[in-house]
């Protein structure tokens, strides 16, 4: 029979296990199928660019679009612009909770879901060649989150000010509205930034972002004017004037700057103590009775490229006064400083401290205010400034890619600032011995190893570990915290007498190298250091709920006292699971007449799989309980498995799956459109898949291995 004929038998079957399972288990009075909104929504006019009718949203997220739709040849359209209302919808309801002034929700709608859903949507817009809009979604997405802090901070302050000024406090009045004007400027920059993403995403989809920029703007003038207010009532303006005698100058023969500093009036700000900043330097002196003042700049890490050094006033927090700048021209001569070591360590290995300590010094003048920085080969383990005093101080553990043996520790400063300093000593590496461990887990039709690197019993991140099988590298990995790694292999590579080992090469690192090794029937690392055993893992059904009897029978679990009984569930499911099992085994006939294997026996040029090779579980067995998405799954699986030999690359996504078998001409591509979609809503969508579409993929799936190695394309 041909493939119509099996789907009206399947159809038939089907319903029978349906009418059979459903007359086992009394009806619940008051279920309902709705499920509850994730979002609450404010009314947000993000939509799409139109000019067509469209139906109105309700109070849930955006969710997959019908599997009737879903199955047309736009699914990954629909699905991108599924994704992209989902993202942009957040954003909108987001922008609601931020004028409405509620920031803690305005954040939490751009959390875990949001981030999730951008990285499913970064999948789809890598291939599609959309990345930049998937930048956009996730910066503006952490913008709206940093202005929500920036404004929960804003409205905090701006009652802690108010408190003070109710108490009479005005020295910590002048200090909150000094922050206020803080968390203003950084409210302005990062709404000017939003609305600038907001924009370039209305350009790049067919969202209206209209609403949600205006929410923003009215915020953003909102507390525009309320910091206006509060800085105009507390603080006064200053006008800050210098000029300097020539414009050459270096650290051994400084710029003289005279300046003075007016207040808003005009007035001087006289007989003051007032700090400056004067490029990379602080200065701390007293004005004159007209305001005036004088210092002599001497450059340190000002790059000698500078054409100009700027000047600042730095009020205290509790001044009337706001900071002004001004500038001067110079042209930098550079100087060479030296450096005086006063402790440096003679040996040090893996995770010692690197403790180095001295001072820069040019002409015996300290150098003050001078980043340095101190490396080991090319590694650095150390990084600071001077002091006051021309002193530094610095103490970082020993990186793991500092080669052992005799090194030079360097202390040196950037090379274009005005002050040069390149100083060495001589220090000593020692190679740490490092442990190993393996251990083999078959997972299904893979081996999963597992271990952990160590030194002096400390565990090495960020390293390399190779396995190789019978001396042939099979995969690499990285170590991650803790020195423990994972990773899987083909339990297929494993015959009889295998030996696997992970190694860790120690070459231009101060540690050793190490290896571990297990074979297969025998093992290493003592007792209680289980190796990969022979035989199948697993192999028996599993029951409903996720028990499973020894033997392999089905087992129904327990349920509360106003549940159906559990001798109910066990023969409704025991007879929906005969009726399936029957019309798998019809179909499976009637498709595979000519000797084909059914999707749970895929051959490989007229062979069976590998014995050691995980089986997997019955789509049957997993549709009868229930398990749609379960279900799908293990027919995607056996497809993979049974279509691997044949393709002409090993893919890593499902798409490439699909394009590879596209390639190969033989594969029947209307059923495995009809996979390949339940599968996409399998793992995208929110909701479960129903019994009609996964047992339409099922058996598009045993099509596609029936038909595997013929010559038509649908």
């Amino acid at each position: 029979m041909n493939v119509s004929v099996a789907r009206s038998v399947w159809t038939t079957l089907a319903v029978l296990a349906l009418v059979t399972a459903v007359a086992a288990v009394p009806p619940v009075v008051g279920a309902s199928d709705a499920g509850s909104a994730d979002i609450e929504r404010g009314g947000t006019d993000i939509r799409a660019q139109q000019t067509t009718p469209t139906t109105a949203t309700n109070n849930t997220s955006v969710r997959h679009a019908n599997p009737e739709e879903a199955e047309s040849e736009n699914t990954e359209d629909a699905l991108r612009a599924q994704l992209t209302a989902r993202l942009a919808d957040r954003l909108g309801n987001s922008s609601v909770q931020i004028s409405e002034g509620q920031y803690n929700r305005a954040k939490g709608l751009l959390g875990e879901e949001y981030v999730d859903t951008l990285g499913k949507y970064a999948d789809v817009a890598d291939e599609n060649g959309e990345e930049e809009t998937a930048d956009d979604f996730e910066r503006a997405g952490e913008t709206q989150r940093n202005l929500s802090d920036s404004l929960a901070e804003y409205r905090e302050t701006e009652r802690a000010y108010q408190e003070a000024k109710s108490a009479g406090n005005e020295g910590e009045a002048r200090r909150l509205a000094r922050e206020l004007v803080r968390i203003g400027e950084d409210i302005d920059r990062q709404s000017t930034e939003l609305d600038e993403t907001y924009a370039q995403l209305g350009n790049r989809t067919s969202i209206d972002f209209s609403g949600a920029r205006e929410r923003i703007r009215t915020v953003q003038r909102d507390t525009a004017a309320s910091t206006a207010q509060i800085r105009d009532a507390e603080l006064s303006a200053t006008t800050l004037t210098v000029d300097a005698t020539g414009e050459t100058a270096s650290f051994v023969d400084p710029l003289r700057i005279e300046g003075r500093l007016l207040a808003g009036d005009e007035s001087p700000v006289a007989d003051r103590s007032i700090t400056l900043r004067v490029g990379e330097r602080l200065y701390t002196l007293k004005t004159d009775a007209d305001g005036r003042f004088e210092l002599d700049y001497r450059p340190a890490s000002l790059s000698v490229d500078a054409s100009q050094v700027t000047v600042r006033y730095l009020p205290q927090t509790t001044s009337v006064y706001i900071g002004s700048n001004a500038s001067v021209p110079i042209a930098v001569e550079q100087v060479n400083g030296s450096v005086e070591f006063e402790s440096v360590p003679d040996e040090v290995g893996f995770n010692d401290s690197v403790a180095v300590t001295g001072q820069v010094v040019v002409d015996d003048r300290p150098v003050s205010n001078l980043p340095v920085n101190a490396t080991i080969g090319q590694q650095s383990v150390g990084n600071g400034a001077t002091d006051a005093d021309g002193r530094f101080s610095m103490n970082r553990t020993l990186p793991v890619d500092v080669p052992d043996g005799e090194q030079r520790l360097r202390v040196a400063s950037g090379a274009d600032s005005a002050v040069v300093v390149n100083a060495t000593e001589p220090v000593t590496v020692t190679a740490t011995p490092t442990n190993l461990t393996l251990t083999l887990t078959p997972d299904g039709g893979t081996v999963v190893a597992s271990g952990r690197l160590t030194a002096d019993g400390a565990g090495v991140s960020d390293r390399q570990i190779a396995l190789s099988v019978d001396g042939d590298v099979v995969t690499e990995t990285m170590t991650g915290d803790d020195g423990r790694y994972q990773v899987r292999f083909d339990s297929r590579l494993l015959h009889e007498d295998a030996t696997v080992t992970v190694r860790f090469d120690g070459s231009e690192t101060n540690l050793e190298s190490a290896s571990a090794t297990m074979t297969r029937g025998g093992g290493a690392g003592g007792a209680g250091n289980p190796v990969f055993g022979v035989g199948s893992v697993g192999s028996g059904v599993p029951g409903i709920g996720g028990v499973g009897g020894s033997d392999g029978s089905i087992v129904a679990p327990a349920t509360g006292q106003d549940g159906p009984s559990t001798e109910r569930i066990a023969f409704g499911a025991a007879a929906a699971v005969l009726i399936l099992a029957a019309g798998w085994y019809a179909v499976r006939r009637w498709l595979g007449s000519s000797g084909s294997a059914s999707v749970n026996e895929a051959e490989t040029d007229g062979t069976t799989e590998d014995d050691d090779a995980e089986p997997i579980p019955s789509p049957v067995a997993l549709l009868a309980q229930g398990q749609m998405q379960a279900a799908l799954l293990a027919a995607y699986q056996s497809v993979q498995r049974a279509l691997a030999p044949s393709l002409d690359e090993t893919p890593k996504t499902h798409r490439e799956f699909f394009r590879a078998c596209q390639r190969t001409g033989a594969v029947p591509m209307d059923a495995l459109r009809v996979l390949n979609d339940a599968y996409e809503r399998a793992v995208y969508s929110d909701r479960e898949l129903s019994l009609d579409e996964a047992r339409n993929a099922i058996m598009a799936a045993e099509q596609i291995v029936s038909n595997r190695g013929g010559d038509r394309q649908n």
